[in-house]
């Protein structure tokens, strides 16, 4: 994560130099051949509460990789609405749901044993991301993109889950990025690559989305709830705005 990123999202950079190890460990052993199978955890220690400290990984077989033995098809390739209907029942799916809900039980049990933020992060990616929206043919012009589909990786939702501790938007809300994407009551334009897409529902709600350099991905940074008056003050301090309140 660079620096200006850290400093929009509050965080602190903190090495975990020394701290961050993987170990092999034992998953089962098949019955008919005898052969031990292993895997890999790679953790870091924290210290606790109670001021000792711990060695803190998520579960055997998280860092297996999951995001090259799921397929997931190159929506690119499909037609607008086709893809969209893809995403829709994605977003309802099991497989989608169970990697947020693996994702949010190791964020809380890392927070609850002392790690920060970057640590959780470094440890939790493996590299899995889900389609999340696609965006039309003036999405895509407007960001400058050459790709439809938007991206949601491990690492932007562990650090949703991290730093939207308490807040509304929960695994139910992620079929509203493709409503705030492709309905935006307004569009800002703050930062290089970035744009912001606006829109109120019953709330106000953001959804930060990151085209590459090379133009060919596009990944939701940030989806959250916000109120009208900050909705104002991104106005009024951003110079690059599309539609209004």
């Amino acid at each position: 994560m660079s620096k200006s990123a850290l400093d929009e999202e509050g965080l602190r950079l903190e090495s975990s130099e020394g701290r961050l190890s993987t170990i092999t460990v034992e998953t089962g052993t098949n019955k008919r051949t005898g052969e031990v199978y292993e895997t890999q955890r790679t953790g870091i220690k924290v210290s606790g509460s109670d001021g000792r400290t711990h060695w803190f990984a998520p579960d055997a077989g998280f860092n297996s990789n999951p995001g090259v033995q799921r397929y997931q098809p190159d929506l690119d390739k499909y037609d607008y609405h086709d893809a969209r209907q893809y995403v829709a029942d994605t977003l309802r799916g099991a497989d989608f749901e169970g990697w947020y809900k693996d994702l949010a039980t190791v964020v809380e049990r890392g927070l609850a044993e002392g790690g920060s933020s970057t640590e959780l992060r470094q440890v939790l990616a493996a590299r899995q991301r889900f389609p999340v929206a696609v965006l039309d043919a003036d999405g895509m012009d407007k960001l400058g993109s050459q790709s439809q589909t938007v991206w949601l990786s491990d690492d932007t939702l562990a650090k949703q889950l991290v730093h939207r501790q308490g807040q509304a938007v929960g695994l139910e809300d992620y079929w509203r990025v493709q409503q705030v994407l492709e309905a935006p009551q307004m569009i800002i334009a703050d930062r290089d690559l970035h744009l912001k897409f606006i829109r109120q529902d019953d709330k106000w709600w953001v959804a930060v989305v990151k085209v590459t350099r090379t133009g060919k991905e596009n990944y939701l940074q940030s989806f959250y709830i916000t109120t009208e008056k900050e909705v104002r003050r991104l106005m009024r301090n951003s110079a690059n705005v599309e539609g209004n309140i």
